[in-house]
């Protein structure tokens, strides 16, 4: 899932804009449900821990880490070392040490590879979700890099139900 392509747009200034993260191969969980949150998260289960101190620092994102010995090498770069092994945990954790907003818009990235999603039409995406779901849905996301299309389905709820625990 490496992303060799730079971002199209060079990110503006750090202060204008949401934090954007690094997650490291531990977390791949946690890097999609950033994601789901609507935060730039980059993940590749393979990047070296060299590439990704360096893409940190480039792009100026905060490491997300269960490995402490490269959040100690993690100089010039915000680090966040995290304990804990469960999702819910990890994600609260980060919430809390950022001060995510999670009153801002959910699902407007690709969970896979990142990009922001774009509204599409129903004509667009006809032949690529099933029939049902195009007869019963209106609204469609999809990427721009991969094509990954997505819908409000049951799985919202569920996404609903993790925020409202992780915010009470």
């Amino acid at each position: 899932m490496s992303d060799p392509a730079p971002h199209p747009d060079p990110p503006p200034p750090r202060a204008a804009r949401a934090p954007r993260f690094l997650c490291d191969a531990m977390l791949g969980r946690l890097a999609r449900w950033l994601r789901v949150l609507g935060y730039d998260t980059h993940y590749d289960a393979d990047i070296s821990d060299v590439r990704a101190l360096a893409l940190c620092q480039r792009e100026d994102r905060i490491l997300i880490t269960r490995d402490r010995q490269l959040a100690q090498r993690a100089r010039g770069v915000q680090a966040l070392l995290l304990d804990s092994h469960y999702l819910d945990e990890q994600l609260a954790r980060v919430v809390a040490a950022c001060k995510l907003d999670l009153s801002q818009p959910h699902l407007t990235r690709c969970l896979i590879c990142n990009r922001r999603t774009r509204a599409v039409t129903r004509e667009e995406v006809a032949p690529l979700v099933p029939p049902y779901v195009l007869a019963t849905t209106k609204e469609f996301t999809r990427c721009p890099k991969c094509g990954r299309v997505y819908w409000p389905g049951t799985h919202r709820a569920r996404i609903e139900v993790r925020l409202r625990r992780l915010s009470a």
